[in-house]
């Protein structure tokens, strides 16, 4: 299937520059999340390669096809809106059938078309059905089968499961995944959600400011992050503030992680993930061990939170497992051991310094 080829993108409004300078490529079949805040500049990028916004400078390229200044019909994408954008007094085979109509497709050659594209997505029985008369879910369906009817070079999908339930978000996620996947479809989609992003991509960009600052693999940004920005945005971690010194880093107050710090420049920070931070007797013999006092304790299900208070001052938010039978006993205001390896621990460039 086609690729994606995206040069030196820029988007200005005014003195200001929702895209600036953004290169990125999608492979056939490859599945790319554009991740950030809101502002970021991710739904700009997406609706520039649909066609839908006129891009200020750079090139977008699909099938080694420049379509940069080419209107959205001409360039064979198939999107899917945030909100579906659904005709509600169309029935559900002519809101499938619209973009075909579009590009001057009709008759038999639009109906078998329409009648795949439904059974694609499960729904070759609601043809003759309203947006009205079906679900939120079924909804995004239809929507998708729109997309699809085309047969797109590139997918787009702008927060595709953002208007669903937290269960249907899940499955119609996993849902989409596979149906991309058998198709071969070259996709990007958007979302602010990073547990969808890590569900569905193949590889993840984070997008802040208009720019890209990190992509690859989720287990890449997530195990890797190259900034306290994107270790803070995916996921959470630990952010201790402090200095580099030739055994590790050390907080502000007074703890000494060891950790790899060789050749590191002093202006960085502490980072340390949760789930990294073991407590109970199986701390005490770790490279990085210490006492702390249990702050407070969340209870989450599957797991809990839980915030100790290190002598110095510093505090760090651990996750424990909850386990039948477990035998380590949490209480609010108790001393524990807690500690981690040295691998755990990444000092990271500070490009957040207002946010700690």
């Amino acid at each position: 299937m086609a690729d994606l080829n995206i040069r030196n993108l820029q988007k200005d409004y005014g003195d200001f520059s929702a895209v600036d300078g953004v290169s990125l490529t999608a492979g056939a079949s490859e599945l790319v999340a554009l991740l950030g805040p809101s502002g970021c500049g991710k739904t700009t990028l997406l609706r520039s390669i649909a066609g839908f916004v006129p891009v200020t400078a750079g090139q977008i390229e699909i099938n080694g096809k420049d379509v940069t200044r080419l209107a959205p019909n001409k360039r064979n994408t198939g999107m899917v809106f945030q909100n579906y954008a659904l005709f509600p007094h169309l029935t559900v085979e002519k809101n499938v059938g619209f973009g075909l109509e579009m590009r001057g497709i009709s008759g038999a050659e639009a109906d078998k078309r329409i009648a795949e594209a439904l059974e694609l997505v499960s729904l070759g029985a609601y043809g003759h059905r309203y947006p009205k008369e079906l679900s939120g879910g079924q909804q995004q369906r239809v929507a998708v089968a729109r997309a699809l009817v085309v047969n797109p070079d590139v997918f787009l999908l702008d927060e595709p499961l953002s208007n669903l339930d937290a269960k249907l978000r899940q499955s119609v996620g996993m849902q989409l995944r596979d149906l991309q996947k058998s198709l071969g479809l070259t996709t990007v989609f958007v979302t602010h959600d990073q547990k969808e992003a890590l569900m569905m991509a193949d590889r993840l960009v984070i997008m802040r400011a208009g720019k890209i600052v990190q992509e690859g693999s989720a287990e890449e940004l997530y195990d890797a992050p190259a900034s306290y920005f994107v270790a803070d945005f995916l996921g959470h971690s630990n952010v201790v503030s402090g200095k580099v010194t030739p055994e590790g880093f050390l907080s502000t107050g007074g703890t000494m992680f060891r950790c790899d710090s060789a050749g590191m420049p002093a202006d960085r920070v502490m980072t340390l993930r949760p789930e990294n931070l073991i407590l109970g007797p199986a701390a005490v013999a770790l490279p990085n061990s210490f006492e702390a006092r249990i702050q407070s304790i969340t209870y989450l299900g599957a797991q809990s939170e839980v915030t100790l208070s290190l002598p110095g001052g510093d505090q760090l938010t651990a996750t424990h497992q909850n386990r039948t039978g477990d035998s380590l006993t949490l209480r609010v205001g108790d001393m524990i051991s807690a500690g981690c390896l040295p691998e755990a621990v990444r000092l990271l460039v500070d490009d957040m310094t207002t946010a700690h």
